[in-house]
């Protein structure tokens, strides 16, 4: 955990983002289903990301946000190319 020196440290207020969990898996979309099936708050439905990834955000039961998210593989002509462009 990352904070300042004796600070206090308390759940979030409604409507109140003070931190971020980000969780890698290897199959968004199979966890996002399960999430929902099972009544998880659903912030946002996965999207693929410019850099990237796809990634999917939802709140837990005490109102922490929750980033699930799985890492693009590129191809290897895509690892080959950008190798070649160094």
């Amino acid at each position: 955990m990352i904070g300042a020196s004796g600070a206090e440290f308390r759940p979030p207020r409604a409507n109140e983002v003070n931190q971020y969990v980000l969780v890698h898996v290897d199959d968004v979309e199979e966890h996002f289903d399960h999430a929902k099936r099972f009544g998880c708050k659903i912030v946002h439905p996965p999207i693929d990301m410019p850099f990237g990834e796809r990634v999917y955000s939802a709140e837990d039961l005490a109102g922490y946000r929750w980033g699930i998210e799985r890492k693009q593989q590129l191809l290897k002509s895509e690892h080959a190319e950008a190798a070649a462009a160094h």
